[in-house]
């Protein structure tokens, strides 16, 4: 390139792809956990992120947080843009206590009952958070369950907290992937033959994706 060539670069507007390790429900459900297990109530438990196996008393005390699901619906119109949805997603809990004092057992279950709704329901950090996009609570409900388990002949007593949080995650995007993306435009000068008053010029518009 000659040294009265001239170069410009820019940045094109192109909206940015998030991509995640996991979806924003189950970030929700590892950002809740997360926090629970700080929470000096909780210490000395086994945690657990499914409830889809038996809990054995040596497994005592014994807390899950586990996703239940999550309703999408159309964030605006739907046959309009790129496709966003509005998310709602049901976050379970379960803290299953050994029972050895029947008369005892509902204030400790409601004791946990508030250590994790008041715990959670009070954090601000969980609102706009990266990795816990929870813009606000939509619903919730609690039960308390009692059973054993175990052999039959070493049966062992329990009190179950059964809890669920819904919550709102706002609007989720997906933009569209555009393969055959325009990344580079060249623009050139051309003048008549001989005209040696005008400067020959070379533009390179780059249409660069990153940040």
């Amino acid at each position: 390139m000659s040294s009265h060539s001239s170069q410009l670069r820019i940045h094109g507007k192109i909206p940015h792809v998030r991509t995640v390790t996991r979806s924003e429900a189950m970030q929700v459900r590892d950002g809740i956990i997360s926090r629970l297990r700080v929470m000096s109530p909780f210490c000395g438990f086994t945690f657990s992120r499914s409830h889809a196996f038996k809990v054995m008393p040596d497994k005592m005390p014994y807390c899950s947080v586990y996703f239940l699901g999550e309703q999408l619906s159309p964030d605006g119109d739907a046959n309009a843009g790129e496709v966003t949805f509005h998310s709602i997603v049901r976050i379970g809990f379960s803290v299953m206590l050994i029972n050895n004092d029947p008369d005892d057992m509902e204030d400790k279950l409601d004791d946990y009952y508030q250590v994790i709704f008041r715990g959670l329901l009070r954090d601000s950090t969980l609102y706009n958070n990266p990795s816990a996009r929870i813009q606000g609570y939509v619903q919730g409900m609690r039960q308390h369950v009692y059973g054993a388990v175990g052999f039959q002949e070493h049966e062992t007593p329990y009190a179950e907290l059964r809890a669920e949080l819904q919550c709102d995650l706002g609007a989720i995007e997906y933009e569209p992937l555009v393969e055959d993306m325009l990344e580079t435009i060249h623009v050139e000068t051309v003048h008549p033959p001989g005209d040696t008053q005008n400067q020959h010029v070379f533009s390179f518009y780059d249409l660069d994706q990153g940040e």
